[in-house]
């Protein structure tokens, strides 16, 4: 018998994600972890600790449901970005909004790669 899951929701990778970076990071330091500054060492640290916590389902579709989990994140952040800057900053809007392009692009990419039959996330293309 198998200990890798059939499938796993957003919100339960969500959860783990955060699990996992909180379980290490809390100490005394009562700064909200959205306004820390991070050191390379920490970028690592944490990188290899959500790895290590991926790792663990060693499925495909996990690993493409986390990556299309951050890249609307980041599309939302930038299309924000884009909206946010000054209007006489045309050219910050330009490369805010040219960036969420980028990362859509990502998207429609990633929609088009199948990670096996049990990818319920793939797109097939007409």
């Amino acid at each position: 018998m198998s200990n890798i899951p059939d499938s796993i929701s957003t919100e339960k990778l969500e959860e783990l994600h955060c699990d996992a970076i909180i379980e290490e990071i809390l100490t005394e330091d009562t700064t909200p972890l959205s306004k820390r500054e991070w050191s390379t060492a920490d970028y690592l640290r944490i990188n290899k600790e959500l790895d290590d916590k991926v790792e663990e389902y060693c499925d495909p579709v996990v690993d493409k449901m986390i990556i299309m989990n951050r890249l609307q994140r980041l599309m939302g952040w930038h299309s924000e970005m884009s909206i946010d800057v000054p209007a006489d900053e045309q050219v910050g809007k330009l490369c805010w909004g040219r960036d969420a392009g980028k990362l859509q692009a990502m998207m429609c990419i990633l929609d088009g790669i199948c990670m096996g039959e049990n990818d319920f996330t793939y797109k097939e293309e007409d």
